[in-house]
């Protein structure tokens, strides 16, 4: 019994073990994700249920052609969620650097009332920005 017990914590050990997500993914042979420091969110603090409630996400300029990619969203409960926000990184010989403002909408669509915790998270810890939103 002991032994069954041994290898059963063994395989639950490693299935548990996440692997961190790496900064840059890449999609496919002519691009490649980035994740983006957050500079800030803007966005109403409530909301009513089944409406699309918009936030204007902003990154810092870096100097480099970094265009919009997408957003990653990880619920990690009912009413909080784990934002991402990607760039295309992909070198660009012709491209100038990029000197225009950098945001872009990330919309949610709450399914209940309640709380609910926006984290928005940039690619290191001193880029992580939280919103509450109250969802009536």
């Amino acid at each position: 019994m002991a032994k069954y017990l041994s290898v059963l914590l063994l395989i639950l050990t490693i299935i548990s073990c996440k692997k961190e997500v790496q900064e840059v993914v890449p999609v496919n042979d002519s691009a490649e994700l980035e994740q983006a420091n957050i500079a800030s969110v803007n966005g109403p603090t409530t909301a009513t249920v089944n409406k699309e409630v918009d936030f204007n996400v902003s990154w810092p300029h870096t100097g480099d052609h970094h265009a919009f990619n997408s957003f990653s969203t990880d619920t990690v409960n009912g009413n909080t969620y784990h934002i991402k926000l990607f760039v295309d990184a992909s070198s660009c010989n012709t491209c100038t650097p990029d000197t225009s403002a950098h945001s872009s909408l990330y919309t949610l669509k709450p399914a209940k009332p309640g709380v609910y915790y926006l984290k928005f998270f940039g690619k290191d810890s001193t880029h992580t920005i939280t919103d509450t939103l109250k969802v009536k």
